[in-house]
């Protein structure tokens, strides 16, 4: 019955930028997380330097504004520059190169990635200017669910030993009655729990895998699909039955991008003044009791998570007054860039002058 109920959601569930996996990005000798979403009209894109997540949603009209202030010999619909820049966060190809510079001159917690690529053979680039997010955001997107990857990955493992030992008793009862293996070179010893672990507590690569941790957990395929599975199930679980689609990108905020996933049961404003109601239990109700917050597990009411930063966009009458002064502040770090950028070019043009 469960099963069925999933598969009927997952029709109709629209997945989000909370549900695409992290992928490991090398800017110089620094290491970050980054996961992104794209659509034809906008795309929502996260960055972790594993103390802070930052984001940042943008519209299709911000996209063409941006392209035209960054490159202005560049003429491409935006469903076109979305694509590039898809296939540019996607791509490992060296001739992408990055930058990634924090801003705290602006006023905000700012965090600047440039990167540079070819589109049509013309020099293109594009700045994503990140703000930072709720210090929830942590929590609910990484720290929460690598808990739950390492509870399922002791899942799987308990299930794999019980079913090893299954077959051992399976072949010792075959050997019982007679049966012998072709070759002697296939023959293998009875599983045992204590020496294997023992072994994997003392091996290189055990050794390896911590000192490179935060490049081998994302690196891997398994990995990434694992942490999506959680994220759709923690979707799931928390669904809101009245209205399936609020899921779908939000062109307003981040919020529809990356829900709160409290779970608590509280009605959450979001910054365009949707309300949802989640229905699941909490992150905190399904981890062990040793890892729940006293918060939580005093049933002591939390504190809601920060709202994510809204981007620039036409004002509507019905955004909240905050949104709208969120709205003019990124407005005016886009043109304070473009602005600096502008003098930069003319400092050069003066220089070959003289």
């Amino acid at each position: 019955a469960v099963m069925a109920a999933q598969l009927e959601w997952l029709r109709r569930w629209q997945p989000t930028l909370s549900s695409q996996p992290w992928r490991i990005m090398r800017v110089d000798e620094s290491v970050y997380l980054l996961k992104s979403q794209f659509s034809d009209t906008s795309y929502g894109v996260c960055l972790c330097d594993f103390h802070t997540i930052y984001q940042e949603l943008v519209t299709d009209r911000d996209v063409s504004r941006r392209c035209k202030s960054l490159n202005p010999k560049v003429e491409a619909p935006p469903s076109r520059l979305l694509s590039h820049l898809s296939q540019s966060l996607e791509s490992s190809d060296q001739q992408c190169q990055w930058s990634i510079e924090p801003r705290t001159d602006t006023g905000a917690d700012l965090l600047i990635a440039t990167i540079r690529t070819k589109l049509s053979g013309l020099p293109f680039v594009w700045r994503f200017l990140l703000q930072k997010a709720g210090d929830r955001q942590l929590q609910t997107q990484l720290l929460l669910p690598l808990l739950a990857m390492v509870g399922e990955l002791d899942r799987r493992q308990a299930k794999l030993k019980r079913l090893l030992e299954s077959k051992d008793c399976e072949i010792q009862d075959y050997k019982a009655s007679g049966a012998r293996v072709s070759r002697r070179a296939l023959e293998t010893l009875r599983f045992d729990e204590k020496a294997f672990t023992h072994e994997m507590n003392f091996s290189n690569d055990f050794e390896r895998i911590v000192q490179e941790c935060q490049t081998q957990t994302f690196d891997l395929d398994e990995c990434r699909e694992l942490y999506r599975q959680v994220m759709v199930k923690n979707a799931f679980l928390n669904r809101d039955t009245e209205d399936v689609n609020r899921t779908h990108v939000d062109g307003d905020s981040l919020f529809g991008l990356l829900p709160s996933m409290d779970g608590s049961g509280r009605t959450i404003t979001s910054p365009t003044g949707t309300r949802d109601r989640t229905s699941g239990g909490s992150w905190g109700s399904r981890l062990p009791s040793s890892l729940v917050p006293d918060s939580i597990s005093d049933g002591r009411k939390s504190q809601s998570p920060a709202k994510s930063p809204v981007v620039p966009a036409t004002a509507t009458p019905s955004a909240p007054p905050s949104a709208e002064s969120e709205r003019q502040a990124r407005s005016a770090i886009a043109k304070r860039l473009a602005s600096e950028a502008e003098k930069e070019k003319s400092k050069k043009k003066k220089k070959k002058l003289l």
